[in-house]
């Protein structure tokens, strides 16, 4: 090294320490934005206030020495200035100036006012960048410093700073082309169509302030060249105040749009990312469906919200909705109001008229793929809301030639409504009920058979031309040109109707399908009498086979039919039974129901003149204006947290109208808003029930008075209540004694001799035995705590009960029975207990009791279920000499209380509830009461369920086998199996054992034999093979095989759902095309050729006798096979499937074109005692013939 070389490294070593710049610290902070082509980098808001600090302010400026010099006083002023004002003024000139002329610079912004707002300032060296901000640019900067290019260089650095924030607060965004977006894309190929791309991006967090948004929707619009350009401009335009205005809507099932943004010539709006993507693609991955209550609810429900937001797009009102308006006028008709409106090459009208004179929005596309999914943690379906209302599309189709789309001008023909071809007035806002009444019916269809039969509707609409076309059929001989719905719409509409078993008795599915038949898929619209110089349609004579004329719904009828069907799916009435109630009065004394503080409260002058007892009571209010009397109104602070709950939008009318003693929110959930309950000494000139505002203390005497006196009320009269013979009591049962003389002790039902016959049940959680060991009856106890079965005999600790039990026991007192069942107590736990025995003794067990109690609000033995309630909000009417009266938030709510409740999801309860006569149900917000006429509520109202609940029948299921319809009558155990699979147990083995009490109800209601969830009817029955067409449930990724302990003395065939751990469906044949396969596969009940079976499964073989043969579906076709594996099937099983056929479809085609519903199974290693082979189930599924090998015999097997 020579001496230049060591001056070099000593002077390196020797230097002082680096100070990290400024720019240093902005480069190593900026984020990659990967939206466009080239990807640019951007610094996020949040960096720029944590990196431009008053410190790094100060660090920057001291290496001019000129600001060493300056005064404190100024330099404060200076850092203050850019500290406030200039913070992205100040890091972009740091990257782009000297450091001696960072100072000068900063003095001459400042003094010149040039700040953050002066951004983006003009590119030098252009003269037409119009969207930058800063017209007089260069006087800002001094010209001796900022040459050409460090000018130039701030022109294209400042682009990093300037990533827009999008917020709430701001809906238009005017950006120059330079912006870069502050959007990262997740890679996934966008949705690109005709007229716009649609990217899936993440703003980052800084750059947005919406709360709970997370990916968002970015719709580019492709902007025309040339001479078409301001056309498209103008629709932009149009389609972004007609987006913004919707937003005043604020509707839950509209998508809103939170952007509309120009970017120099690129045109985008901005929606929150649907993370269920569109129906259709819902229903694409269903390609099979079995139909469930949960399913149909969820979507009655979203139909019913995709209505009401229907209705308030069709009443718009410059953002409020507007009632009262005649609906069948077309947009056409409205010439008395100044419109903006965009033309097509036929003058027909656009969907969006000037927003501030508008009264109607038309959406005009309504299909599947325009109805968005957002995902929720309660729901399969997620939240439904219309999307794609743009103007752009419609405007841009006018230059195309429709021979060459698979659209039309205004929708998608599919969803076209007649009046496509047959109006001559412009169309009507009731275009959008039709594409609703075939969006509506294509959902009945996924609902009931899935993806695939819905393929098969669509390929029969097409018919033999293979072309996509409406559900209508033009009557082409008419003059003037009419229409009929289309043939085959109709022939698939009967077919439903009169032969699935959803729609043979009573249903939610038979009214939707009523709905869509006599409101929605109707040709003609109402007559218009509004105007006589414009007329509308004309009147119509009735269709062919009816009697009147059907006219087409409007939007508001169509919700309101689909509240009415929600209401009869929710179940429940509330009828005034003021018999009953006054029996309480009369026992407890009316003191006890009056409520501890009855303090008239605090009414605005509307309110005072409220006369709830009128005929037909009902009145309206803006949300806004309740909200405001809220201030000085207890009832409209009530009304308006109605409201709240109800999400009704702050500008919307609500409507409010009382039926019977509850009140209901027009359009709102089916279950009333607020209760009405008289007081003792009021007496109304109309039917109110009498009750409790405020409940008693649980546990106290006005407590246990009420409970006594339900089941003192359901003795007397409800006879089918009663038990029909005398049950044989259980093998113990737990002595409690008297209130005088309350000693606890286990008894031997056979060795004593018992006061009474009647005794209490208690249904209850066992909770987590990790953290709590359960309190049970062993033989030995190892632990010493001496809980065993002799000594039990002898006494029992009631201090060392849980409270759950402790609870049990006050309550039998209390209710003078002498005897309760304890599970864990009076089963003997442990490998040596008599658990196996007493499993089969459940059903005597639940239906012998006197009543349950349903400790509905424990989650464990050890919380008790006689604790405090919350407090229920109410208000006292008492104006003037009236007598009081309450006003109630309501707590009345049976489904979501008991029947949604933690305790419901256990697997042993269901069977305890459908055999139990009566239960006392107690839950975190008050007591019920159930027998077979209905529920009694503590608040003393009373609910009855007009959909007789399956399980709610105390001589079950007596109930549900009055229809003379056997399909309906396998569709119950069906979906009894489906709801039971899909139950929590503590311990998975006893899956077979917690529901063999209702097996051998419907195995005496059926005349069959069976078990392990599989009937068996006899040879061409069809209930054999159908039980065994189970199949693991489209909501379970793979079932797990459950491992039987020894002890339980249980082997449970593969052939049994039983055997596994998940949900179930069944890959059912449709009614009545099956033929069943008699030879080559049967039940283990039956005993060489004949019929002979025995009813127990204990003591035989259980393995089912088939031929099995060999299948292999290559080159099959698309929906031609479905094949569902129990379990994830890996490549490393080392078994190839085989099948066994279970049925053929009845369709008159060679058996190699017959679908073939089959079980797989794979072989195992052992033979069976005679030669045959062994299988086990592995699946179930269909496939045609022609893909099994029929040529061959088959293999002679036993499938275990």
């Amino acid at each position: 090294m020579d001496e230049d070389d060591e001056e070099e490294e000593f002077a390196l070593r020797h230097r002082p320490p680096a100070r990290e710049s400024l720019a240093n610290k902005i480069l190593t902070s900026l984020e990659r934005s990967t939206f466009d082509v080239k990807h640019e980098d951007f610094l996020p808001e949040d960096c720029i206030e944590h990196l431009v600090t008053r410190e790094a302010i100060q660090d920057e400026l001291r290496i001019n020495e000129f600001y060493l010099q300056m005064a404190s006083a100024k330099q404060e002023r200076i850092i203050n200035w850019i500290h406030t004002e200039a913070k992205k003024v100040f890091a972009i000139t740091v990257q782009c100036l000297a450091a001696q002329d960072l100072l000068p610079s900063i003095q001459r912004f400042k003094n010149k006012g040039f700040n953050d707002a002066s951004l983006p300032v003009r590119n030098p060296r252009s003269h037409s960048d119009s969207s930058c901000l800063s017209p007089q640019t260069h006087e800002h900067f001094r010209p001796e410093i900022w040459g050409p290019f460090p000018l130039y260089n701030f022109y294209g650095n400042q682009w990093k700073y300037i990533a827009p924030v999008f917020s709430p607060n701001q809906y238009d965004y005017n950006l120059s082309s330079e912006c870069i977006f502050p959007f990262t894309v997740d890679g996934a190929i966008p949705k690109v169509g005709a007229f716009s791309s649609v990217y899936r991006v993440k703003i980052h967090p800084a750059h947005q302030k919406h709360p709970k948004l997370q990916d968002v929707a970015i719709k580019e619009i492709k902007v025309s060249r040339g001479d078409d350009k301001a056309g498209t401009e103008s629709a932009w335009e149009t389609e972004a105040r007609a987006l913004e205005d919707i937003n005043k809507l604020d509707h839950k099932h509209i998508v809103k749009c939170i952007a509309a943004i120009r970017r120099g010539d690129s045109r985008y709006f901005m929606f929150p990312w649907a993370d269920g993507d569109s129906l259709r693609d819902f229903w694409d991955r269903t390609p099979r469906q079995a139909p469930s209550k949960e399913v149909i609810h969820q979507a009655i429900l979203q139909l019913r919200g995709l209505a009401d937001a229907l209705d308030s797009l069709h009443n718009f009102d410059g953002g409020h909705t507007r009632h009262h308006v005649n609906e069948d006028q077309t947009d056409a008709q409205h010439q008395d109001v100044p419109e903006m409106r965009v033309h097509n090459e036929l003058n027909e009208l656009g969907d969006y008229e000037d927003a501030p004179n508008q009264e109607s929005i038309r959406h005009g596309d309504l299909k599947p793929e325009n109805i968005l999914r957002f995902l929720d943690q309660e729901t399969k379906l997620g939240e439904l809301k219309i999307a794609d209302m743009g103007l752009a599309k419609r405007h841009v189709v006018e230059t195309q030639d429709r021979a060459h789309l698979t659209s039309t001008r205004y929708g998608t023909i599919r969803y076209e409504a007649p009046e496509t071809v047959t109006a001559i007035q412009g169309r009507s806002r009731l275009y959008d009920i039709w594409s609703m009444g075939c969006i509506t019916l294509e959902f009945i269809i996924w609902i009931l058979y899935g993806n695939e039969e819905l393929n098969s509707f669509y390929n029969q609409v097409k018919g033999a031309g293979h072309q996509v076309c409406q559900y209508f059929e033009v009557l082409e001989s008419r003059t003037p040109m009419r229409a009929k719905v289309h043939r085959v719409v109709l022939l698939w509409m009967d077919q439903i109707q009169n032969m699935d078993p959803e729609c043979s008795q009573e249903s939610a599915i038979r009214d939707l399908l009523s709905v869509v038949r006599t409101k929605l898929l109707v040709i003609p619209l109402p007559p218009n009498r509004t105007r006589s110089f414009n007329p509308g349609p004309g009147l119509v004579p009735p269709a062919e086979g009816e009697q009147i004329t059907r006219y087409r719904a409007t939007a508001s009828e169509f919700r309101d039919a689909l509240d009415g069907i929600l209401s009869k799916l929710k179940g429940w009435e509330f009828p005034v039974d003021n018999t009953f109630a006054e029996k309480v009065v009369a026992q407890v004394g009316s003191q006890a129901l009056s409520p501890r503080s009855s303090t008239p409260a605090q009414l605005c002058e509307r309110c005072i003149g409220l006369n709830f007892w009128a005929g037909g009571f009902a009145f309206e209010d803006h949300v806004h204006a309740l909200q405001e009397r809220a201030k000085v109104c207890d009832f409209c602070k009530m009304l308006h947290d109605v409201c709240g709950k109800g999400d009704a939008p702050r500008g919307r009318k609500v409507r409010f109208e009382r039926m019977q003693s509850t009140v209901m929110m027009v359009g709102s959930n089916p279950l009333p808003v607020l209760s009405i309950f008289r007081s003792p000494e009021s007496n109304p000139p109309l039917q109110i029930q009498l009750g409790q505002p405020e409940l008693p203390k649980p546990g106290t005497d006005t407590f246990f008075k009420i409970t006594n006196l339900w089941l003192e009320d359901c003795n007397t009269n409800h006879k089918d209540c009663r038990p029909e013979t005398q049950k044989s009591l259980p093998t113990r049962l737990i002595d409690v004694g008297t209130l005088e003389a309350p000693k606890l002790r286990l008894l031997e039902c056979r060795e004593e001799k018992l006061s009474g016959c009647e005794y209490i049940a208690l249904s209850h959680p066992w909770g987590d035995q990790s953290k709590h060991p359960p309190f049970t009856t062993l033989r030995k106890d190892p632990s010493g705590a001496g809980r065993e079965v002799d000594k039990f005999k002898h006494a029992i600790p009631y201090d060392q009960l849980p409270a759950t039990f402790k609870d049990a026991v006050d309550c039998t007192r209390a209710l003078n029975i002498r005897y309760v069942w304890i599970d864990s107590l009076c089963i003997i736990q442990g490998k040596d207990g008599d658990f196996n025995e007493e499993a089969e003794r459940m059903e005597d067990v639940f239906s012998g009791a006197y009543c349950v109690l349903a400790a509905s609000r424990a989650s464990g033995q050890c919380d008790g279920f006689l604790g405090s309630r919350p407090w229920r909000e109410y208000i006292t009417f008492q104006r003037g000499d009236e007598k009081p009266f309450y006003i109630c938030k309501p707590i009345d709510d049976f489904s979501h209380h008991v029947l949604e409740g933690t305790l419901n999801r256990r697997g042993w309860v269901l069977q305890e509830r459908a055999l139990a006569r009566r239960t006392i149900f107690f839950t975190e917000s008050q007591t019920y009461f159930e027998c077979g006429c209905g529920v009694r509520c503590e608040t003393l109202a009373r609910m009855h369920n007009n959909m007789a609940d399956f399980l709610g029948d105390p001589k079950f299921p007596d109930k549900a086998w009055r229809t003379p319809s056997r399909a309906l009558k396998i569709s119950y155990f069906q979906d009894l199996y489906q709801q039971y699979s899909r139950l929590q147990f503590s311990r998975d083995e006893d899956r077979p054992f917690a529901i063999a009490g209702l097996e051998k109800r419907l195995q005496k209601a059926f005349g069959t034999k069976g078990g392990y969830g599989i009937f068996d009817d006899g040879s061409g029955g069809g209930l054999f093979h159908r039980s065994l067409l189970w199949q693991r449930g489209e909501d379970e990724v793979s079932m797990v095989p459950i491992l039987f302990p020894v002890e339980r003395n249980v082997n449970v065939p593969s052939w049994s759902w039983m055997a596994y751990k998940g949900g179930i469906g069944y890959t059912d044949p449709p009614f009545q095309t099956a033929e069943w396969e008699k030879k080559e596969i049967r039940p283990p009940w039956t005993r060489g050729g004949n019929e002979e079976a025995e009813t127990t499964h204990k003591h035989i073989d259980m393995s089912l006798t088939a031929t099995v043969r060999d299948f292999t579906v290559a080159g099959r076709l698309p929906a031609e096979v479905r094949l569902v594996y129990d379990t994830e099937r890996t490549a490393s099983d080392g078994q190839r499937p085989q099948c066994i056929i279970v049925a053929r479809s009845k369709d008159g085609k060679t058996d190699r074109d017959k679908r073939h519903y089959v079980l797989i199974v794979t072989p195992m290693q052992a033979t069976a005692a005679r030669g045959e082979k062994l299988y086990k189930r592995a699946g179930a599924g269909y496939m045609p013939g022609k893909y099994i090998a029929l040529e061959k015999p088959g293999i002679a097997a036993k499938i275990c």
